[in-house]
């Protein structure tokens, strides 16, 4: 087979052979000189490593030369040795290289010679190597980008649709898109600076809740109690540090103690909410701490309502047994929802290992 170039017979190319019979190092399925070869464990015969792995595409167990098994391996050493000897012209010969390259040296030349063809990525011409980069700075068809709006255009194509005007035009819709991004985001601002203002009135108000007096046992487990520091819960379980220790040794829920001084933390599956609780109509939230109890990288998706109407969202990556705190700043909302989920292995159940944890949450009602 010939070289990587793809180019000619390989054979058509040697040079000087030192004495060396080129007969003998002909591969039997292309009868060109060899070309990366192996050999045939059984009958050790040699072949170009492409040739045999073309051949056993269409019989996968037979040997060229009929050995019921073909097994491959290493080229004999005398078969390497002669093919050393040889001097070969490079396959970029009939382009101007005028390299005589010695056999185990012709790959790594032909990779970087000079004159190998590559071709433009505007007019496709196939031209060597040391002349692209002169061709491509002059090709009518090459794409170029304006310095200025940006735009892309054939080069030929300049003087009719890159004109002055146009460049301009594009320029004026850029900066309307601009101007347009940076008003949403003074106005994203201002909410937020709002927001802040209402967070700071209501600062002496807010509540740390830490979950110590939950419940009297402090051994166990179990549903948390629907009204809790005058909010509802559903869908949450609290777990004492003793009882984690004992059941969970090694899973995020005794990690999460580690971080709080409340020997209780709650946690829940994958769904849960906390509502407000009469005479309260709306609450705010400033920041909760929580983490994984199994894996990292769970997705927490927390969503605060008003009036049945989802108004704010965020999403946060818990990472397995680390409290981290999630600010939220959300005021006036009168349920927060939770929602966790992970990527899903075959073997896996969908709600198996989705399992949250609060360590402390911050309120103002």
């Amino acid at each position: 087979m010939a070289s990587m170039s793809g180019e000619g017979y390989l054979r058509d190319r040697v040079r000087d052979s030192s004495g060396v019979n080129i007969e003998h190092l002909e591969c039997s399925i292309c009868k060109d000189l060899l070309w990366i070869p192996v050999a045939c464990q059984t009958c050790e015969t040699p072949f170009c490593s492409a040739c045999i792995k073309q051949w056993r595409t269409n019989r996968p167990i037979k040997c060229p030369n009929l050995c019921d098994t073909f097994i491959e391996r290493k080229c004999p050493p005398f078969i390497v040795k002669m093919l050393s000897q040889l001097q070969i012209a490079c396959a970029y010969q009939t382009y101007g290289c005028n390299e005589i390259i010695p056999y185990e040296a012709l790959e790594k030349h032909e990779l970087q010679c000079d004159y190998r063809r590559q071709q433009c990525s505007g007019c496709h011409l196939e031209v060597s190597k040391r002349e692209l980069a002169n061709h491509e700075a002059n090709c009518a068809l090459i794409d170029v980008t304006c310095p200025d709006c940006k735009f892309v255009y054939k080069r030929c194509d300049a003087s009719m649709v890159h004109t002055d005007n146009v460049c301009l035009r594009e320029q004026l819709r850029q900066l309307r898109i601009e101007f347009q991004e940076n008003k949403r985001e003074l106005q994203d601002f201002s909410q937020q600076m709002k927001e802040l203002r209402t967070l700071q009135a209501l600062s002496h108000k807010y509540v740390t809740i830490t979950f110590h007096n939950l419940m009297n046992s402090y051994s166990k487990r179990g549903a948390c109690p629907e009204l809790y520091r005058g909010l509802k819960w559903s869908g949450f379980e609290y777990m004492y540090e003793s009882y984690a220790r004992m059941k969970h040794a090694n899973s995020g829920y005794v990690y999460a103690f580690q971080s709080t001084d409340s020997s209780c933390i709650i946690f829940s599956s994958s769904h849960a909410s906390i509502s407000v609780d009469p005479p309260n109509e709306v609450f705010s939230v400033l920041a909760l701490t929580a983490c994984a109890a199994w894996i990292d990288n769970l997705q927490l998706t927390i969503t605060g309502h008003r009036n049945s109407i989802k108004i704010k969202n965020h999403i946060s990556a818990l990472r397995f047994g680390k409290p981290q705190e999630i600010i939220l700043g959300w005021t006036d909302i009168d349920m927060l929802t939770f929602e966790s989920s992970r990527e899903i292995r075959p073997s896996e159940t969908p709600n198996s290992g989705n399992q949250f944890i609060f360590t402390c949450l911050r309120f103002a009602y």
